[in-house]
């Protein structure tokens, strides 16, 4: 029933934008996390979309007089409410596009040789985010093995993030194989499982392991199907599953 009446609301102000400032609201939605002025103009090529960077300025100002639009002044960064983020970003229509342009945009960004905090991190998961969007899954996952996990599963110890970013490669569901090659999908479940399990959520890891343990049957991966059989084991002695 609220959610009902929030989108109605949502709807009344989206309808109300100009043509340009729903694209740009919409545009905006693509962003992960907060996002500074200069990463906006990636998406906005003005020579492509064409309104002057005038124009465009005052569309940002609209968004934000409306309150469809937040800047944090001691940060200088925007960001959107996350029922707006969900609601403009529905109405996107070149999402593969723009998550591809922010993509590129992220690959120039600098980051630090050694990470002390999660917010050290926040361009390449920005980075990762739109790979992701951009149907890259793969790509995306020698990014986040490469550069991310180690950061925030080992270092840090931020599991619920590790879920959340492992789960955008299950875009059908955890029910489902991940949207990768066959090669990296066991992994994938067991990396996962793991963050459930240490996230005290051993239910959740017990299915994705079982999943592992499948892939590992059908390729006739002998060596690796102990990995995922021991883990499965030792979860279902956490919830009490004794005879499994």
């Amino acid at each position: 029933h609220l959610v009902g009446r929030q989108h109605h609301v949502l709807q009344q102000s989206y309808d109300s934008l100009t043509p340009q400032c729903q694209q740009l609201l919409s545009r905006l939605a693509c962003f992960r996390s907060p996002m500074t002025y200069e990463s906006i103009q990636a998406i906005f090529d003005t020579d492509k979309d064409g309104p002057t960077g005038h124009l465009y300025d005052d569309d940002l100002r609209d968004l934000l007089s409306r309150g469809l639009l937040h800047r944090d002044a001691q940060t200088n960064k925007y960001d959107l409410h996350p029922i707006v983020r969900r609601y403009a970003y529905d109405r996107l229509v070149d999402k593969t596009e723009t998550h591809s342009r922010l993509r590129d945009y992220f690959k120039a960004v600098e980051t630090p040789m050694k990470f002390r905090t999660l917010s050290d991190l926040d361009p390449l998961i920005e980075l990762y985010h739109h790979t992701v969007r951009a149907g890259q899954y793969d790509e995306a996952l020698d990014l986040f093995d490469e550069r991310i996990s180690q950061v925030i599963y080992y270092q840090l110890g931020a599991y619920q993030l590790q879920i959340e970013l492992l789960r955008a490669l299950f875009p059908d569901g955890e029910d489902k194989p991940p949207h990768l090659k066959v090669s990296n999908q066991g992994r994938t479940l067991n990396s996962l499982a793991n963050s459930y399990s240490l996230n005290g959520q051993p239910r959740k890891a017990v299915p994705l392991f079982d999943q592992d343990i499948v892939i590992c049957e059908r390729l006739g991966d002998k060596n690796n199907l102990v990995i995922p059989l021991g883990n499965v084991a030792i979860q279902k002695l956490i919830i009490g599953a004794l005879r499994s």
